[in-house]
């Protein structure tokens, strides 16, 4: 579960070669990928996926497209070794108007989605360790009755029991108290609590198993509990800024290290702190060049200086 900037996952069509006059075609001819940052994962570790519609065509495509996670826009299958599969909802359907857009020869619309509780199941999403197969599909046309399935490549991910300082960090909180806190977030963890002693429960979890491969999808929703007010601190937009720059100091070739340092960038400057978030932006785009869609969009948010 993430919140705020982060939640609204980010569809901009990237635009490589545009050609006037060309022929135009239809949203058949659009491709859906999906690809993982990495293919072992901890039982109870969010899985991050990466989609992206593409136009590998000569042609330009008219079509409606949404890049949303949700019902009804795009779905995501899970399949066990044992050939059963189940579809996968991490929240509720959205009720998003699917305006026909102009897919440029060569353009590509990329988002992430976080694979987590499943909520269409009650159940998470890779329950048990094992291999498991992930594949998506979308809706592309002027609404999902007069839609063309876009169906996606298959990924593989291997789900492993946790061990080591990964067990031991299960241990620590407990496993009922670990268990709320990847299913609900730091938000839910804490709710009915003292903000400051909540946040300092969580920070002593964090140095002590910092090294766990659990750490970092907790401190980049801590920060996010703490930017929106889930865990009251003050000053809340500091301790925002030091969660997230500690997620991109210690992992920064983790698949989420461009959704933070993008939403790190509008924070600051969001706070007035203006230099801060130019150079960081310009940071972005040395790290990131693939990255085209969140480069333009902090171009127009944010002044170089």
């Amino acid at each position: 579960m993430v919140l705020g900037r982060f939640v609204v996952a980010v569809g901009i069509i990237v635009v490589t070669g545009f050609a006037y006059g060309a022929e135009v075609s239809g949203p058949q001819n659009l491709v859906l990928k999906i690809e993982l940052g990495k293919e072992r994962y901890l039982l109870y570790e969010p899985v991050t996926v990466r989609y992206s519609v593409e136009n590998p065509t000569a042609s330009q495509i008219v079509a409606g497209v949404v890049m949303h996670d949700s019902t009804g826009h795009l779905e995501l299958s899970i399949t066990n070794q044992a050939g059963e599969t189940w579809r996968y909802a991490g929240r509720g359907a959205a009720n998003v108007v699917v305006p026909q857009t102009l897919h440029p020869p060569g353009s590509v619309m990329l988002s992430e989605t976080d694979l987590s509780w499943n909520a269409r199941a009650t159940d998470w999403a890779f329950p048990s360790p094992g291999v498991y197969g992930i594949q998506a599909k979308m809706w592309a046309g002027s609404d999902r009755g007069k839609a063309v399935v876009l169906t996606s490549n298959t990924v593989e991910i291997h789900v492993v029991t946790p061990s080591g300082k990964d067990a031991e960090a299960i241990e620590f909180l407990g496993r009922d108290a670990f268990l709320l806190l990847q299913k609900d977030g730091p938000w839910g963890f804490c709710e009915g609590r003292e903000g400051p002693g909540c946040f300092e429960e969580l920070r002593t979890f964090l140095r002590r198993y910092s090294i766990s491969a659990y750490a970092p999808s907790i401190v980049w929703h801590l920060g996010a509990a703490v930017e929106h007010g889930l865990v009251e601190l003050t000053p809340k937009e500091q301790q925002a800024i030091e969660l997230y720059r500690m997620f991109l100091g210690e992992w920064p070739t983790h698949p989420n290290a461009p959704r933070v340092m993008y939403g790190l960038a509008l924070l600051l400057n969001e706070s007035g702190r203006h230099r801060e978030a130019s150079d960081l932006r310009a940071e972005f785009e040395r790290m990131f060049p693939e990255q085209k869609n969140r480069r333009e969009q902090l171009a127009a948010e944010i002044r170089a200086e």
